[in-house]
């Protein structure tokens, strides 16, 4: 029977609510007095289902539902809410499926119950912390996809990103916590149903529309049973701004978002600050930045009113999180559209409400979940503190950064892992020191704004399995570097000594303690530099040439031959000498 959406559910011709239950495919018994039954939906959270039998009897003292277990936990359960209308259950019914996570028998001075907890199947994704590299160049859809299909999950839809993830690390967080970050950054919400996960963008039009069509309206007077909402002037701002530090570019990038997406109620109230700001040191892209600052805006427009409201369960319009409802009759400042977050059904004795809770949350779902890290405040759902343990994998950056791309063995010690900058002594414009570690070098790691896709190499690590080029001793002496192909430059600070040296044998050294300069060769060549004295020596030829003039000046200057000595001069040859000069052979030949 078609209503409109003005008509109050109780005059309707209905005779009682219709409640089936099904435990791994079997309905239960309908001798079970349920009492109470909550099931609860929310964008970004689990659903939930509670109900409470009546249980347990003192008389023979036993539980005998419970003693049954048929409610133990792991159980698949289905529940199934509807309505009897002139004699027969209505087709359109409210479905929740699941699996019974715990059960409690209680006794109390007025009953003895048994309380069971249900959740949706997408739990398992809650239960460990994962940790993986993905892909570069991949989305938050990407993301869901893969996370879901890695659970077995059933997947209703999943709406298409369009911002690419230079890099993406999940550390010490749960596939649900690092899925619903992923995509709650970028504007997407997720809503679980009967029919699977569904993550879509959230859209908001004016006025607003829903996915299915229908837009729920309430009015006071007619149709709600309970109204609370109050508005907080210090949640909403004006324009939302991003800044980040974009270290390709060397300066603060800025984004920003002043879009009003869309109006709830005729507010007149003034907000307390005109803008908010995100701050990181960490890199963002600018399509990440306009993302955040969207989203951030869109969160804070949804959330300026704040609320619940309760009416009569519908099955002819369908009310989930992530809709709109429109409610008139309770005064200006809060009559118009609300958007809805959360709804639970409610079944007390036989009888059915739905409670939609109006507003959002201003926060990112990382700040709700991980509000003490840093980089939850830009919504990232995994944060690295402290210092972490890297093997590199590849010393190549083909986008020019200089980057290094290590693997981090506590998150994915099979794949090639994310892009690292490198800390060093000296760095500027063409200078600097340059020092780069060698693939399969153990590093240590630290990250920008505690957020694991923004790491920096601050060191390089020697163990016994990657031995130092120098033995430790008490003195400590010796420093220096040494290269993969043994060059070596080398400090002493017991002979004060400097050395460089070749794996070839080649050596140059300055040494205070002898006072000497060394230049030494491997056949045998060198050349000593004492206090008032230079000697050169070579195991065979030494060959002085110049395209100039040579010139020699001493006191006196010796020249001797255990050959042959031969002077000659293209053009003339002058023998000088300012007093005696003596030519002396055994035969002496002029022309």
């Amino acid at each position: 029977m078609a209503t409109d959406n003005n008509t109050v559910l109780l005059e309707e011709k209905m005779d009682a609510v219709s409640l089936l239950i099904k435990v791994e495919g079997e309905e239960i018994s309908r001798q079970y007095q349920v009492t109470t039954l909550t099931i609860h939906h929310e964008i970004n959270k689990i659903p939930t289902a509670n109900l409470t039998i009546i249980d347990g009897e003192a008389s023979t003292q036993d539980f005998p539902i419970s003693s049954t277990g048929q409610f133990v936990p792991g159980k698949k359960i289905e529940i199934e809410l509807g309505y009897f209308r002139n004699g027969q259950t209505s087709e359109d019914r409210f479905l929740f499926k699941g699996i019974v996570v715990t059960n409690n028998n209680r006794v109390s001075n007025n009953c003895c119950e048994l309380t069971i907890e249900c959740k949706d199947e997408a739990v398992k994704m809650t239960v460990n912390r994962g940790n993986a590299h993905f892909d570069k160049q991949i989305t938050a859809s990407d993301i869901a996809e893969q996370l879901l299909n890695r659970n077995n999950l059933q997947i209703d839809s999943i709406a298409t990103a369009t911002i690419h993830h230079e890099q993406v690390v999940q550390s010490n967080v749960s596939d649900w916590d690092f899925m619903i970050g992923r995509v709650d950054v970028v504007g997407m919400i997720c809503v679980i149903t009967s029919l699977g996960v569904k993550i879509k963008q959230l859209t908001v039009s004016n006025p607003p529309t829903n996915d299915s069509g229908d837009l729920l309206k309430l009015v006071h007077g007619k149709n709600i049973l309970e109204f609370s909402a109050d508005k907080d002037s210090r949640i909403r701002n004006d324009e939302v701004r991003t800044l980040s530090w974009d270290f390709k570019e060397q300066r603060v990038s800025t984004s920003s978002n002043d879009e009003t997406t869309v109006q709830e109620a005729d507010d007149q109230s003034t907000n307390v600050s005109s803008g908010y700001e995100m701050r990181t040191s960490a890199y963002f892209s600018r399509e990440e930045q306009d993302a955040l600052s969207r989203t951030r805006k869109i969160k804070q427009d949804l959330s300026g009113i704040k609320g619940k409201v309760k009416f009569i369960a519908r099955t002819d319009i369908t009310v989930m999180p992530g809709d709109f409802i429109e409610i008139r009759g309770v005064g200006k400042s809060f009559e118009g559209y609300h958007f809805i977050s959360a709804v639970e059904q409610q079944y007390t004795d036989g009888c059915w409400i739905t409670e939609a809770t109006l507003g959002w949350d201003e926060q990112f779902f990382a700040e709700q979940t991980n509000p003490q890290h840093s980089a939850s405040t830009t919504g990232q759902p995994s944060s690295m503190q402290g210092l972490q343990i890297g093997i590199v994998t590849s010393i190549e950056d083909s986008d020019g950064e200089y980057r290094v791309r290590i693997r981090l063995p506590m998150v994915d010690n099979t794949q090639d892992g994310i892009h690292a900058r490198v800390a060093t002594l000296d760095a500027g414009n063409h200078r600097g020191t340059y020092f780069r570690p060698e693939i399969n070098d153990e590093v240590i790691v630290g990250f920008v704004n505690d957020d694991p896709s923004n790491p920096v190499i601050l060191g390089m690590l020697h163990s016994s399995a990657h031995s130092a080029p120098l033995e430790p001793e008490t003195s400590n002496n010796q420093k220096g570097y040494v290269s993969r192909s043994e060059i070596k430059l080398l400090f002493d600070d017991n002979k004060k000594s400097v050395i460089i040296q070749t794996p070839g044998g080649r050596v140059f050294e300055l040494n205070d303690d002898t006072g000497t300069i060394t230049i030494k060769d491997a056949s045998g060549g060198k050349i000593l530099m004492e206090d008032h004295k230079i000697t050169i020596k070579s195991s065979q030829d030494i060959n002085i040439k110049a395209d100039g003039n040579i010139s020699l000046d001493g006191n006196n200057i010796s020249i001797k031959a255990s050959g042959r000595l031969k002077a000659k001069g293209s053009a003339a040859v002058s023998v000088e000498g300012g007093g005696t000069t003596e030519i002396k052979g055994g035969i002496v030949k002029i022309n």
